[in-house]
């Protein structure tokens, strides 16, 4: 279910604890990659982490159930952070969740990668991907709007 945004006061919540654990307890994943800081977490029972401080020694293979990336894109640079995004939303999980500094990030640069925003604060981005909501099927994909719907047959 998509959250719309929030504007959360400055230092709220650390950096966005709250609201990664409650995606956490929400998506429930059997295996979690951790990437940056887990402090202030709390994970469900039952969840296999595998806690790193960087995605570079993951095998090429690894899948996950859910990527929770933060504290980390602020030690790398914007392109590396950019290029972990992308490969935590390809391949490494089919949910992820990131925090993001904002001098760094800005929410079209979070937006272009395909992540929703589900909050922001003055120091920090919400960043969230889902596979199962990113792209509903279109009203022009409907059979009513296709020249001859009689003859289409599921």
């Amino acid at each position: 279910m998509p959250i719309s945004p929030i504007d959360l006061p400055a230092g709220a919540c650390g950096p966005f604890a709250n609201e990664c654990s409650d995606w956490l307890r929400a998506c429930a994943p059997g295996r979690l990659l951790l990437l940056g800081d887990a402090g202030g977490l709390t994970l469900p029972p039952g969840t296999e982490v595998d806690a790193r401080a960087d995605a570079s020694a993951l095998a090429a293979d690894a899948r996950y159930d859910a990527v929770l990336i933060r504290g980390l894109p602020e030690l790398l640079d914007r392109r590396a952070g950019a290029a972990l995004l992308a490969r935590a939303r390809d391949r490494l999980a089919p949910e992820c969740l990131a925090v993001l500094p904002r001098p760094c990030w800005d929410e079209g640069a979070v937006l272009g990668l395909g992540y929703t925003l589900r909050a922001r604060a003055p120091a920090a981005l919400l960043g969230h991907f889902a596979i199962a909501s990113y792209k509903s099927v279109p009203d022009w994909f409907n059979s009513k709007f296709w020249a001859h719907p009689e003859r289409w047959q599921p």
